[in-house]
């Protein structure tokens, strides 16, 4: 048995002293929109004022229904996270993704893997039961 020397990188995760770039709250001003097209069982329903605060809703709900949504949803609107900077307590650069590649970096492909042979006779097997069972 050896020791081992692996230690394995440690994240930025100093919440305190990460620099966080100052965002409004979706709610005090509303970003502009790109309405994308629907399928015919959505469609789009704002709970601001001038087109604001977007929500997407089934067509085949009547319009009371539609209004009681919308009544429900305007009274929690601050409890949705409309974008990522109207989650509190998550700064925004750690939920975004960014790969940081080194230097001399070179493209890979990794293969299919496949399963060695008594292995692929086992997952058969199961399979098949799976199958007689109908659960599959």
């Amino acid at each position: 048995m050896g020791t081992h020397s692996y230690a394995p990188k440690k994240l930025d995760l100093d919440f305190k002293n990460r620099p966080n770039p100052l965002t409004k709250l979706s709610i005090e001003e509303p970003p502009v929109l790109e309405l994308k097209y629907l399928p015919n069982d959505l469609r789009y329903v704002y709970l601001g004022t001038n087109n604001t605060l977007l929500v997407i809703l089934a067509t085949n709900l009547n319009e009371e229904q539609v209004q009681a949504i919308v009544k429900v949803l305007t009274r929690f609107k601050r409890a949705i996270g409309w974008t990522i900077a109207d989650i509190i307590g998550i700064p925004p650069g750690i939920c975004t993704c960014k790969i940081q590649l080194e230097k001399d970096w070179s493209l890979s492909i990794e293969y299919h893997r496949r399963l060695n042979t008594p292995t692929k006779e086992v997952v058969k097997k199961e399979i098949v039961k799976l199958l007689d069972a109908r659960v599959v």
